[in-house]
């Protein structure tokens, strides 16, 4: 036997250790491409398409279902979706992630279609709105819509087949999901609407200055006009320097104010109480009836509220678009999910089976400014009585325009009984057993005259309220200047008596 030194054996050794640590020059192909580069993974969707829809069972469409999803194929995803049967559907159903499918939109658009027009076509059970949620895909759809009008994509409109499907089997499940978002948009426009109406208001001296310092100026006028009233109540002796407050069941009896001494005041006492208790109210009354500053509390008013429930949509869009930054503007948020909810109602309009009629949520609200004079419900009355007689008030005279305690005759020159004027025949009565001509009838001249007549007769009435106010007002002169003699003559007879004694 050969015989090897202790060098060569160690030798060997490590040349055969380099041999196996020497790295391979032709680079290791990963297993993910030889995966790729197997005949049968390409042909697997191809064999589940060709696959009968019996052959189909729950658990393989459940994975492959899965495995398309998390692959991006939504559309072969879809695909399978139709090919089932409706019992593989139903089985599935529970585990099937939709709150997943709707944080994806609107890729998965197309599987979201799928699903409810199978589930729709199931005629022998009832539609599982409950399960799958559809109020959340709605909301969901809403807010993809606003993320693609915010980010300007003009390729938006290829999803809208799939959402007028999709729509189409919601709407037939819920027949009143067109009136909610229309009720949601309209609440999303007041608030864009008044968002901005924070600007200057009209103060009491007839400029235009900041909420705020118009409150502060009528605050200062009101409370200067209540010192007057304090000061006036002293200087005419009518309340104690301490108000003391007396008991009905003991103490000293209040002879002063007594129903006995009350009855015995003469005329003078009784017109001089009068001519003091109308001073003070002078003076107050303008303080309490500040009708600037009730207008500036009532805008103020107003403010808070559209404040408080932009604030509050703007926290519910939140919730449902988690990716909105803290420091983005309202009016835009606002802006682009009101445009989410147009796209929706438009589609939805376009798949509706017959249009809706008006409701009166669709009229403008009371807090909405009317540009026309004629409101809304007098268009509606116009047109309910176009052949007949306006509505009158069940003594069948319109009530006055002016509106107040003047006492007024009861004849008086206009014509007028007891504030109210003549009842007027409607000159669209007039229209009634006509012909007509072009859109005018023959007696067109009669009713521009009783029009004529009717302003005449309502001139003349505002006319008659100037002269009577005109009228209370002299004998409120008149009334201040007698209390003023009487105070001059009362301080003469003073100085008179006060001489006499000296």
């Amino acid at each position: 036997m050969p015989t090897f030194s202790t060098s060569e054996t160690e030798s060997s050794g490590s040349g055969r250790m380099a041999e196996r640590i020497r790295p391979e020059k032709t680079p290791r192909q990963r297993v993910q491409k030889i995966w790729r580069n197997v005949r049968w993974a390409q042909s697997f969707p191809e064999e589940t398409l060709a696959m009968e829809s019996t052959e189909i069972t729950p658990n393989f469409a459940l994975r492959k279902i899965a495995l398309l999803f998390e692959t991006k194929k939504y559309d072969e995803c879809a695909t399978l979706i139709r090919r089932m049967n409706s019992v593989t559907l139903g089985n599935i159903l529970a585990e099937v992630p939709l709150e997943v499918l709707y944080d994806s939109m609107p890729h998965s658009l197309s599987i979201l279609e799928a699903l409810y027009v199978k589930l729709f076509d199931k005629i022998d059970e009832e539609f599982p709105k409950e399960h799958i949620r559809t109020d959340l895909l709605v909301k969901r759809m809403v807010t993809c819509f606003a993320i693609l009008a915010k980010s300007t994509d003009k390729n938006s409109n290829v999803y809208y087949p799939f959402c007028r499907n999709i729509l189409r089997v919601v709407s037939s499940v819920e027949p009143g999901l067109r009136q909610q978002l229309r009720q949601k948009k309209k609440a999303l426009d007041k608030c864009l609407k008044h968002l901005g109406q924070h600007g200057l208001v009209d103060s009491s001296g007839g400029s235009l200055m900041n909420l705020h310092d118009s409150l502060k100026l009528e605050i200062e006028k009101v409370e200067n006009q209540y010192k007057t009233a304090l000061q006036k109540l002293d200087e005419l002796s009518l309340s104690a320097k301490h108000p003391m407050s007396s008991s009905i069941t003991f103490g000293k009896a209040p002879t002063l104010v007594s129903h006995q001494r009350l009855m015995q005041l003469s005329r003078d006492e009784v017109e001089s109480r009068l001519i003091k208790n109308r001073t003070v109210y002078n003076i107050i009354e303008p303080a309490i009836t500040n009708q600037y500053l009730k207008k500036l509390i009532h805008i103020l008013e107003k403010r808070i509220e559209y404040d408080k429930i932009s604030m509050f949509h703007e926290n519910e869009l939140r919730k449902s678009c988690e990716n909105l930054p803290e420091d983005a503007f309202m009016s835009t948020t606002l802006q682009h999910f009101s445009q989410g909810y147009a796209v929706i109602i438009r589609l939805l309009k376009e798949v509706a089976e017959e249009e809706e009629a008006p409701t009166e949520d669709e009229a403008p609200s009371s807090d909405e400014d009317i540009v026309s004079p004629v409101t809304h419900m007098d268009r509606m009355k116009t047109i309910s009585n176009f052949n007949g007689l306006f509505t009158l008030k069940t003594n069948g005279l319109r009530p006055s325009i002016i509106s107040g305690p003047f006492p007024f005759n009861s004849k008086s020159l206009n014509g007028t009984t007891n504030g109210y004027s003549r009842p007027i025949r409607h000159s669209f009565s007039h229209v009634n057993g006509h012909s007509l001509t072009n859109g005018h009838s023959h007696h067109h001249d009669n009713k521009m005259e009783n029009l004529e007549k009717e302003v005449e007769n309502l001139k003349l009435e505002l006319e008659t309220s100037r002269q009577e106010i005109k009228r209370l007002q002299e004998h409120e002169q008149e009334l201040t200047d007698s209390f003023h003699f009487v105070t001059l003559n009362k301080c003469f007879m003073k100085l008179r008596e006060n001489y006499a004694m000296f």
